[in-house]
Parts: C-alpha cells; structure tokens; sequence
C-alpha cells in the first residue's frame, strides 16, 4: 500500500496540530470532528511549516490542495492516531488527534471538497509581541505613525533623515529624487515599478527596503524606520502636511526629463511640487472607493489570483486583484501627482 517517507526530526519540534509560529495557535478543528470538512475551512490547517518542509523535501507539498489529495490515503494511515499504532509523523512528534483523524477520514470519504470559504484563521501574535520579539533579535521595527509622532526622539530622526535624503544631490543613489523615481521617475533610474503584475507585493517590499536604508544614510539616523499608515481608520495623519513630509521640490537638474511610460510624459520644471489634495478630500475619497473592502475581501481570498470556483482572474477576484484594487484607489485618493505616479 505504500507508507510516506520519514524525515529526521527537528530537535526543537513544535506539537503537532500546532502552527509553527511563537504562538503556538492550535487548529480550530483539532479537538472537535468535523462531519462535512473541506480544504479550505479545515484540511489545510492541519499541517504545520515542520510538515510542509518534511515533505517537501519528498516531493509531497502538504500546501497543496492536489498533492493532499493525491496522497490522502497514506496521509491518513501515517497521522493515525488509535491505541498502541505503532505509526508516527514522518517528521517525529506527536500524532495527530483523534477528531482530526476522523475530520480527515470525512473528508476523503466526501471526495476530498475543496469548499468555497476559509476557515477560522488562527490567530497572530500582537503587535506588541512583535516589537519585542524584534528587538530582541535586532530587528527592524516599523511602527504606526502615529505612535512615532509621540516619540520625540524617533519622530527627530526620522524628519532629519527625510530633510537629509530631500537634500541630497539628484545623481545620489540615495536622493529622495533617484529612490523616489524608481517609483516611475526619473527616467535614468532605468527602473520601473512593478504593478498589476504578479511580482507587485515582492517589488515593493524590497523598494521599501531600500527607501529606508536610504534615510539611514543619513549621519544620527542609523536606526530610522519606515513608519506605516494604518489606512482603515479612515483619518489622514496631520503630520503628512508638516515639513519636511509636505512636499518635495525639484530642483534645476531634476527638470527636463520624462518618466518612463511615454503615456505619462508629464513635463517637470524648476521648483515644481506635488499636487496633492488636502486632508478632507483624501478621506472623502477613501471612503468613496471603500478601501478597507477591498483589503477585507484580499484577505478572506483563499486564493492568490482568481476566483477558487471558476478559475477566473477577473478584477476583484483572489487576493492578488483586490490588494491591487486597494493600492490604486489609495494613489487615487492622494492627488494627481501620486496617481499618476510620475
């Protein structure tokens, strides 16, 4: 009948039915058997990173919908849990539990449904615990802005390092002018941000990256992080009006030239600033475009790209989609400047 291959078993292994994270989030289904389980509400958490790796080195990816299925039987019979079963996880550890035993029998025996709706996610550490597991491992940090602001020494660093990175020559590698551009302008920068494209949320975290080691650039701000902003609570911080983050003025050698995409050829002149609409027009418009629907529906999506009934990737479906949705109407939202990105 076959068996599923061992792996050797992590020295600090996690109990199984727990996820692998510092919160030890048991499965919802673990101690209860679901009569009707699918994929999506149930199966899926099931398994943790330590199974996933084991089994991936085996060609079995446990993420799978299709490999789980393809497998379900030996899947079964390993995770086993009766009475003196001298079977056990291939990765070591305990088995699994008897309702998750059973909640995964159901499961092959209704012809392994793939559902149309997650399941409870398991909860995540707070941002508090984060902040102190990164500090603690020399982390970076990235706070609310609005909790930098309270932080008079933080929020003086961070303004120098704006006002030193706005200062900085054009050709600089680490100008305010050649990081920005790489958002769509200058045209030297050679580069091009990547959106409504797969590589969109990958691109943007590395730009992020290099946008804040660009402010640590600057002398007494080594330690600056990029703050966000928490856009559900519908308010525009005061302080995005405040110098030196209200504006942005290009000089005599950043005229000109043109962004790249030629249906953007936007002329630039000496002393040219931003149009960016005021406060109350940015949260008319936010709440216009319902922004915080679109990240709900992005992160209720079982899927990255497309809808999980009729593999269509139609706008709006998937996580993908909706988590584009929600970043061009916050463009939108700002000013014709930002929404052109030029």
């Amino acid at each position: 009948a076959g068996s599923l291959p061992h792996c050797k078993p992590p020295t600090n292994r996690d109990i199984h039915g727990t996820m692998s994270t510092k919160s030890g989030v048991v499965p919802p289904q673990s101690t209860t058997t679901v009569a009707k389980p699918t994929w999506l509400a149930n199966i899926r958490w099931f398994f943790n990173d330590v199974d996933k790796t084991c089994m991936g080195q085996n060609g079995i990816r446990l993420a799978s919908y299709t490999d789980v299925v393809q497998n379900a039987s030996l899947i079964y019979f390993a995770t086993l849990n009766e009475p003196n079963d001298p079977a056990y996880m291939p990765a070591g550890g305990a088995k699994w539990t008897a309702p998750m035993s059973t909640t995964f029998k159901n499961w092959i025996n209704n012809k392994t449904p793939f559902g149309t709706q997650p399941g409870p996610v398991p909860s995540l550490p707070t941002p508090e615990e984060v902040e102190v597991e990164a500090d603690a491992s020399g982390s970076r940090v990235r706070r609310d802005i609005r909790d930098v602001v309270k932080d008079g020494p933080a929020f003086a660093r961070l303004k120098k390092a704006f006002a030193g990175v706005m200062a900085l020559p054009a050709s600089d590698r680490n100008s305010f002018y050649w990081v920005g551009g790489q958002h769509w302008y200058p045209v030297e920068s050679g580069l091009w941000c990547a959106h409504h494209e797969d590589r969109f949320l990958a691109w943007h975290r590395a730009y992020l990256l290099q946008f804040e080691d660009a402010l640590r650039s600057i002398e007494g701000c080594e330690d600056v992080t990029l703050p966000y902003w928490d856009i559900q609570t519908g308010k525009v911080p005061e302080v995005f009006f405040e110098s030196p983050f209200d504006k942005f003025v290009l000089t005599a050698e950043m005229t000109g030239k043109k962004p790249i995409a030629p249906s953007y050829a936007m002329p630039y002149t000496a002393g040219g600033e931003e149009n960016r609409n005021p406060i109350a027009t940015i949260e008319k418009n936010l709440q216009m475009f319902d922004i915080m629907a679109d990240v709900k529906a992005a992160v209720a999506s079982p899927q990255f790209d497309g809808d999980s009934a009729t593999g269509t990737h139609a706008p709006g479906t998937g996580f993908h989609n909706n988590i584009i949705a929600a970043h061009d109407n916050v463009h939108n939202s700002c000013g014709s400047t930002c929404s052109d990105q030029g």
